[in-house]
């Protein structure tokens, strides 16, 4: 029987679980062409409730387009994908060269080979003199264009939206919100999951972002949805479960979905052969896991300086709550509070660390775990 657990990927369909709430919030908020921001953290299944409201939406015959802007090495790259998503549904390059000139003729991409041969949009940057500040304006004005020319609602989504910030982020937020906020048929939404930079984009008054649209969160899965859905993805397959097992996963995930579906997972491993789970399997797949990415922590944290090792050691054994309190910095010999505050806020711009309700925790949990058990 095939494994009902997928972790490290989109999934959608019968694959995706919960969120129903937060999947018709999103999509009405589309439907009407908000702006939207969703913010979570890493491993909350952002992308695939993303991935989720999409299909949905194209069924309706809603034009979609995705980009996930880690991928991109520089701003010229990440318009020339955006043009080629958004051309993506005019057949042929030809095609859509005339339908762009149509639109606007004073963007001139040309049709170049990539690596594998495929045809592709490209502006030429590297050998032209024509500057991005002489393009972008027209390309984030194209998804209004195309919806008023095709008759048809369009929505678009930014993941991990927060790298803009990488490529002159602060110029291109005022150029994206010049174009967007003029699209009454088209829907946008600004992933990100480094929530604190996302955040001040939405909420800070003097970023052009500022209350463009609604804020929406990802919470954490509750434990009680999360043993549901283990219980029945494995007596489905009539597989005994030691209570236990499941009482570890969701203990050891901590509300995160990423880590129910690996666990569980693996765990399906373990115990489809011999038709149950046993007491103990939870903690051998967990020492697995660990003794898999073991060298990848070790050059994680050899690359860490003192400051950042002392703070996560003591949030991995004492857990992440009233770290600046006198307290906790003397039993851990942090040193001063604005030190402590400078390495915390480090090592969320470095995705390390994430935070909630006040308490600061792991993004990565065997990471955490193996910091707890493996650094003294």
């Amino acid at each position: 029987m095939e494994n009902p657990f997928i972790y490290g990927e989109r999934v959608t369909g019968e694959y995706f679980w919960d969120r129903e709430q937060e999947v018709e919030r999103l999509k009405i908020d589309l439907l009407s062409s908000q702006k939207v921001f969703l913010i979570s953290s890493r491993k909350m299944g952002k992308s695939s409730l993303v991935a989720t409201v999409l299909e949905q939406l194209e069924k309706q015959g809603i034009i979609t387009v995705y980009l996930d802007l880690e991928k991109f090495s520089s701003y010229d790259k990440l318009l020339e994908r955006y043009l080629n998503c958004l051309m993506k549904h005019e057949g042929p390059l030809e095609k859509a060269l005339d339908f762009i000139k149509q639109l606007l003729p004073q963007l001139r991409p040309e049709i170049r080979l990539d690596e594998e041969g495929k045809p592709f949009f490209s502006f030429g940057l590297g050998r032209s003199p024509q500057g991005i500040e002489n393009i972008e304006s027209e390309i984030y004005e194209l998804p209004g264009k195309i919806s008023e020319k095709k008759g048809k609602k369009i929505v678009i989504v930014f993941d991990e939206f927060q790298e803009i910030l990488d490529f002159n982020g602060k110029h291109i937020e005022g150029v994206i919100r010049s174009e967007v906020q003029r699209q009454r048929n088209v829907g946008y939404v600004f992933c990100g999951s480094k929530k604190h930079l996302l955040a001040d984009m939405v909420s800070s008054p003097e970023r052009p972002f500022y209350q463009i649209g609604p804020i929406m969160r990802l919470d954490k899965i509750p434990g009680e949805t999360m043993l549901r859905f283990l219980k029945e993805k494995f007596l489905s397959a009539n597989i005994d479960v030691d209570g236990g097992c499941l009482d570890q996963i969701i203990e050891f995930s901590r509300g995160v979905p990423h880590y129910v579906q690996m666990l569980a997972h693996r765990l399906w491993d373990y115990s489809v052969s011999k038709g149950k789970a046993e007491a103990g399997d939870v903690q051998k797949v967990v020492n697995e896991l660990i003794s898999q990415s073991f060298e990848e922590f070790q050059s994680r944290w050899g690359n860490l300086i003192t400051s950042k090792k002392l703070l996560l050691k003591a949030i991995s054994v004492s857990g992440g709550q009233n770290v600046l309190s006198k307290k906790y910095m003397t039993e851990h010999n942090l040193g001063y509070p604005s030190s402590i505050r400078r390495t915390l806020l480090s090592l969320m711009d470095e995705g390390i660390l994430d935070k909630e309700d006040g308490s600061y925790f792991f993004t990565d949990l065997l990471f955490c775990r193996w910091t707890k058990d493996y650094v003294e």
